[in-house]
């Protein structure tokens, strides 16, 4: 005997998105004209863009809403945010005879999602991949022994990118391009780029475990076993491309005065790739001690593993009264009493 069975659901979503930023007047563009500030017997003040400032203002669109009266206008715009999404799950069950039978079932599960930056010419595309598998093995030894044997495997890919549109010849770091990990933070005005993009998590889990059923006479008896390898890569930028802060907003921008500048140290990438493991037993008895009392009795024991890097990438901070971090792995010593 065999069955089948399977099913699809598909999602596209076409979403428009009203954003409201703020970006730099036209005279502040050109000429690095500023309003007077606080006082308003001043007048206006003009003291140049710095040039190596001048290419990054210069693509900010133009306001279209209302003045701020401080070097700034407000600036509306309209952007597509779409959605896609499928989903497939199938299984098959087959008789291998009266007292065996396994069954399968597998899951798949992407997605992807634009979502809109700060400002028009800015967006980050988000992807998600998601796998899941079971397969259970069932025997009927006796009218009183079953067993279950299965595998399961879990796997999951989630990547964040950042795609801003700019001359590839344009970046803060030679031979780095912005959309690895720039950006440039003006304090009062919108954000370009994003310097944690791309980053991402490649997960798997693998899973196996054994389910024991006997019964005798008043008793019944369940116990098993379960082991779980979980691997688990993390991806970051971490401004890879470089980023520019710039507390002073547009004043210290015309001028080329950065408040800080963050960038990853070549070599020192942020990547993590992350090892554990999870061991498990338990034993059970339901014991009818009358026909109306019995005894649910158990014990189960579990043991998880610190993460480690394969690397040997940790460090930690194993005690809050610690100057230094812990650097090294195993990232904390595991209990072993649980």
């Amino acid at each position: 005997f065999r069955s089948y069975f399977g099913s699809y659901e598909g999602l596209r979503d076409r979403l428009g998105v009203s954003a409201i930023t703020n970006v730099p007047t036209a005279r502040v563009k050109a000429q690095g004209c500023m309003p007077p500030q606080g006082d308003p017997r001043l007048s206006e003040q003009c003291v140049g863009v710095a040039p190596g400032v001048r290419p990054w203002l210069d693509i900010f669109p133009n306001p279209n809403g209302a003045d701020n009266r401080d070097g700034t206008g407000e600036f509306s715009f309209v952007a597509a945010q779409p959605t896609n999404q499928n989903y497939f799950t199938g299984r098959v069950d087959h008789s291998i005879s009266a007292n065996h039978s396994i069954f399968g079932r597998y899951t798949i599960d992407r997605s992807e999602r634009l979502v809109p930056g700060e400002i028009s010419f800015d967006r980050g595309p988000q992807n998600n991949w998601n796998q899941y598998l079971t397969v259970e093995y069932s025997s009927i030894f006796t009218s009183t022994t079953l067993n279950a044997l299965r595998f399961g495997m879990n796997r999951s890919h989630a990547l964040e990118t950042n795609v801003t549109d700019l001359p590839s010849s344009q970046t803060f770091i030679p031979g780095q391009t912005f959309n690895e990990g720039g950006e440039l933070n003006i304090a009062g005005i919108a954000g370009i780029g994003n310097y944690l993009n791309p980053r991402g998590i490649n997960y798997s889990l693998f899973e196996w475990s054994d389910d024991l059923t006997l019964v005798r006479g008043s008793h019944t008896v369940k116990t098993g076993l379960i082991y779980k390898k979980i691997l688990d890569l993390q991806e970051a930028a971490t401004a890879r491309g470089g980023r520019y802060d710039l507390n002073g907003g547009l004043w210290s921008a015309i001028r080329g005065q950065a408040t800080t500048f963050t960038f990853e140290w070549p070599g020192r990438r942020g990547d993590r790739d992350w090892r554990q493991n999870l061991f498990g037993a338990y034993l059970q008895d339901d014991f009818k001690w009358k026909p109306n009392f019995t005894l649910n009795l158990g014990l189960r024991l579990e043991f998880m593993t610190s993460p480690n890097e394969v690397q040997g990438r940790c460090s930690n901070l194993t005690d809050v009264m610690q100057t230094e971090p812990k650097v090294g792995c195993p990232f904390f010593e595991t209990f072993k009493n649980n």
